[in-house]
Order: structure tokens, then sequence, then C-alpha cells
């Protein structure tokens, strides 16, 4: 058997009987026998050999069966599985917060609403039997037995209500006395924990060692002090001391003892360690916090009113309600001669607003304010050029209905207005601006034509509140043009190949000259001056001078002609030639060219 293990195949039919002719019979009669067995020893010698996937493959396939058994049938298995869970919650949490935010989404909404809804309940609880402590008989006696004694009534209340309840809850170890962690309940207020603990530890050791010695008893289970009885609770590796108020019964005793049985049995090993760091048992405190509970007592059997108490409780209510009844009668004449008188106030206030900004507005006159049912009545005078006074009514919280107005026409004698007026009557054009001093001159600057300027001195005095005007700052727009073009003109240059003759690439810029030329000729017109254009020929210093002489001409004479048939008259044009400057190179193509120079005489 050993050797078929050892083998990589299983062989087949045709390898066994190849194979027997060369071996005996019964080794053939073993391989046909054992044939099935050889190949399933095979499968399962590769399954095991194979690997991590397919065999997780496999076990995959029964996980979701074994665990269901084993929750049945081993009662250790969910806690062995509640630490890799809890590893693989935090890890989860820790890097891919908003799947586990997804996931429990659904549930927080009802959990967050059922805690609101029970921490209403407690709160409404609580307000119902603060009213019935402090407004009944039983109340009334209680604050004064607080009084008496010097006891807070809360504490007064709670000694009255509860048969107990459990206020701290400590888990302490028994060798050193050390806290290992504790609970108390949030209305109580609590001493030094770390003390407590080790006093108790020193009286359960004292305890045992006077009173125990060499007995197999736990050793103290109750100790009571006044109003507080502590429960005890021994374990192999921490005690659970629980500090109750009032006559605690017996399952208070069974329910520690199952509390501290629970941690013990999930935590024992980390109690086993512990070595005083609080922190690190923080985990302890969910557990402990079921060891404070408590238990009010029932309420009293309530009896029925007397019939006296009937009778000067209705004559109580019928007397409230004749007083209400009055009361009510005047507080609402109150509150309507109130609204009354805030009414007249708010349109009182709305009133006087709209007058101070008419008083306020510049070209209105208020004269006479009257005020009739509701309505205010105003006439005054009103400059046309003024502000809209029917604009200011809603602005000041009216309705035109509320007002009315009669306005007279006048001309307000203000700067102001006297500039509106002088700008809308002589119509400066656009560059001028118009100004008004203190001396009621109006002052004009920009550029200007000469017929707005001779025209503007004669209105401007026809101008109500304008004493004289100022045209110094002005600049005759015709000069300043005719100069611009001037310039403009003076520094084109035609240029010209080697010869006098005029190609299409010369005529563009002439065309342009000749617009300007005719509108210089215009304003020279306008201005009453005269012109001159000379055409100046210019050549290159190639050839001889008498040659460039006429070249130059030339050239001026075709720059001249092309001109006078674009409308410039001839006898405004003058042909010369100049000969280049001294030390010009041989060879300068900008020097073939027709300048212009214009000159303007009186």
């Amino acid at each position: 058997m050993g050797s078929l293990l050892g083998q990589g195949s299983s062989p087949s039919r045709q390898d066994l009987t190849l194979a027997g002719r060369e071996t005996n019979p019964l080794d053939e009669l073993k391989s046909l026998l054992l044939e099935t067995e050889r190949r399933e020893l095979h499968e399962l010698r590769s399954r095991l050999e194979s690997p991590p996937g397919p065999r997780a493959e496999q076990v995959a396939e029964v996980l979701s069966e074994s665990l269901r058994l084993g929750m049945d049938r081993d009662e250790t298995l969910p806690g062995a599985i509640e630490g890799p869970l809890i590893a693989g919650l935090r890890h989860s949490i820790r890097h891919d917060p908003s799947t586990i935010a997804g996931i429990l989404f659904p549930v927080m909404g009802p959990a967050i609403r059922n805690a609101i809804s029970d921490s209403l309940r407690k709160m409404v609880e609580s307000i119902n039997r603060t009213l019935e402590h402090s407004l009944s008989y039983q109340g009334f006696k209680w604050r004064l037995e607080s009084l008496r004694t010097g006891i807070p009534f809360a504490e007064v209340v709670l000694r009255h209500t509860i048969d107990y309840r459990v206020e701290e809850a400590l888990l302490v170890r028994p060798d050193n006395g050390l806290l290992i962690q504790h609970v108390a309940d949030p209305g109580v207020e609590t001493h030094d924990p770390d003390a407590v603990s080790a006093m108790l530890t020193a009286i359960c050791s004292f305890v045992r060692d006077a009173f125990l010695a060499g007995s197999t008893e736990q050793g103290l289970e109750e100790v009571e002090m006044e109003e507080h009885t502590v429960l005890l609770v021994n374990g192999p590796h921490a005690f659970l001391a629980c500090a109750v108020r009032g006559i605690p019964p017996r399952d208070l005793r069974e329910r520690c003892k199952r509390v501290l049985e629970q941690i013990h049995s999930r935590y024992g090993e980390e109690l086993a360690r512990f070595d005083g760091d609080q922190e690190s048992m923080r985990f302890l405190q969910e557990p402990l916090a079921a060891c404070l509970v408590s238990q009010e007592r029932p309420a009293p059997a309530r009896r029925g009113p007397s019939p006296f108490l009937l009778l000067v409780l209705g004559l109580a209510l019928l007397t409230g309600g004749l007083g209400y009844q009055d009361w009510e009668r005047r507080r609402a004449g109150a509150e309507l001669d109130r609204e009354r008188r805030q009414a007249e106030a708010e349109l009182n206030s709305r009133q006087e607003r709209l007058l101070q900004r008419l008083h306020q507005t510049p070209g209105i006159v208020v004269a006479k304010v009257e005020r009739r049912e509701g309505r205010l009545l105003i006439s005054g005078l009103r400059d046309p050029l003024a502000q809209d006074p029917a604009q200011l009514i809603p602005d000041s919280g009216l309705a035109i209905g509320q007002v009315e107005i009669r306005w007279t026409p006048y001309q307000d004698m203000g700067p102001d207005f006297a500039l509106e007026r002088a700008k809308s009557r002589l119509q400066p054009p656009q560059g001028v601006e118009l100004a008004l001093d203190k001396d009621s001159v109006l002052r004009a600057k920009g550029a200007a034509p000469r017929d707005w300027r001779s025209r503007a001195e004669l209105l401007a005095l026809t101008v109500p509140g304008i004493a004289a005007f100022d045209g110094s700052g002005l600049a005759d727009r015709e000069r300043l043009e005719l100069e611009e073009l001037k310039t403009q003109l003076e520094v084109l240059h035609i240029l010209f190949a080697k010869g006098d003759r005029l190609t299409p690439e010369q005529t563009r810029p002439l065309d342009e000259a000749a617009a300007g030329i005719l509108r210089i000729l215009d304003l020279s017109n306008k201005l009453s001056l005269s012109l001159t254009l000379n055409l100046i020929g210019r050549t290159d210093i190639i050839g001889s001078d008498s040659r460039n002489q006429a070249l130059g001409n030339a050239r001026a004479v075709a720059v001249q002609n092309y001109l006078a048939g674009r409308g410039i008259p001839l006898e405004r044009m003058r042909v010369k030639a100049q000969a280049p400057p001294e030390g010009t190179p041989g060879e300068d193509s900008s020097l073939r060219r027709v300048e212009f120079e214009l000159v303007l005489q009186r």
C-alpha cells in the first residue's frame, strides 16, 4: 500500500495490461483489484496538498451549517467569536466609517426616537411627581420635615417614596484593595471611590482575620450604615460592593452575584492581570451598570374629596369665573384703546416722516398742512425740476389715497436748479462741462464749436440764477481738429520705386490724405485762414544732382495731379524737389518719397 500511495498518478487499464506483460500475475491481480482504492487515495492526497484556495471553498460550503450546530451545542462559541467580531468591526469603523454608517442608518433613527420618547416620558413623570409632592398635603408635611431636620427636601421625598436604590457599585481587588472600576447613579453625589474601596478592603480583612480565622466562609457579606447598606459579593479575582439606600430585597444579592460571575467568566484573565490602570478596564462599566437598580414605593390609595371641599371648590370656581369675565371685558376694552392709540401714533409718525422728507427735498416748499379724518392735506410750491413728491409717499409707509397734495409751480433760485436749467437750455456738446460757482457765474470748459460758444454767451444770461458766463476754459474745437489733421498729414510719406509712377499701393494712402486735406480746407475757411500745401519730392543720392532734381520734381507733380483729381484745388498746392542730406548712404529706398508741408496764414 505504501508504494501505491507514493505514485504520482493512477495508471489506466492499458498501462496495467502492458505492465502485466513484464510483471507476474499476482501484481497484475493487485492492480485490477485495488485500482479504485488507489485512485481515491490519490484524490485525497491531492486535496490535502492543493493550494489554500480550493480548501477555502470547501470550508465555505459547510461554514454556516457548522456555526449553527456550534451555537446549538456549545455555549462558549459566542464568547469565542466575540473577540474577532469586535476587532473586525473596530477595523471597519476606523478604515471605512461610511459603510458602518449606512448599515446603522435604518436602526439609529428608531433608536434615537425611542430614547427621546423615553426621556420625555421620564421627565413628564418627574414633573408630575414634583408637582404632586409640592402641592399636596403630604408634600407640605415633607417640607416641614425638611425644615425641622435640616435634610434637603429631595432626600426627604426619596426616603418616603422609594423602597431601595443602588446608588454605587464598586469592583475591588480583594488582595490589595485596588479599585478596578466604579459606577454611580447620575443623581448621587459620590465620594472618592479609591478611598472607599481601600476602607472596604480593610474592613473585610479585619473581619476575616478577627472572626473567621481558619474558617472556610467567604467573609463579610453586608455592612449597614444609617440609611445605607453595603452588599458585598466575593469572587476569585475581585469582590463587588453595592451601596444601597433603603432596605435591599433578597433578589438584589442574587442579581449582584450574577453580575460578578458574568464579569469573571468573560474577563477573568484581565482581572487577574490588573495592575491599577482603571482606564484599561473601562469596558467593565457596562456590566456594572446592571447593578444600579431601584424600586419605588407604591403610592397609597387616594380617598375621594369631602362634600365641604367640593362646596368650597365650587364657590371658588364661580367667584373666579365671574371675576375672570369682568377682567376679560376690561382687558378687551383696554386692548382696543391701546390698539387705536397705537394706530393713530403710527399714522402720525408716518405723516411726520413724509413732511420731514418734503422739507428736505430741494425745490419743494410746504406752505400748509391739514389733517382730516386720517388724510393728510398738503399745499405749497414746487420747482418743475424737483423730485416728484408722489414718489416719497410709499417710502414713508402711506398709501396714495391717504395724502392729497396741491402744488403751485415756481422756479427755485438755488445753484443746483440753476445749473440744471442752464444745461437744459444751452445743450452743451459732448466734451463740454458746465459748472456754477458761488458767485452764480456759469463756467464752461472743454472743446466746443465756435457757433455754440457764441450762442452760449447769449443764452446763459437768460437763465434764472445765472449772473454771468465764462468761456475762458473752452478750446476752439475746429482749431484743435485742424492742428491734429496737420500733424497727421505732415508725418505721411508717399514712397516711390525708382521711377515717378504711382502704384496701387501708393494710391491708398493718397486717398486718405485727400480726405484729410479737404477737411483741412473746410476748417481753414471757417477759421479764416489761408492754406498752402507744399509737396516736396525727394530722391536718394544715386545719379547726378540735375537728374535727381528732375526726378524729385516729377514725383511731386505726380502726387499733385492725383490729389487734384480727388478735388484738391491746384492753386493751393506747390511742388518742389529737395536734395538728400549729406552723408546719406547710396542705396536708401526710404528717401524715394514725397512729403507734405502745410502752411496756414491769417
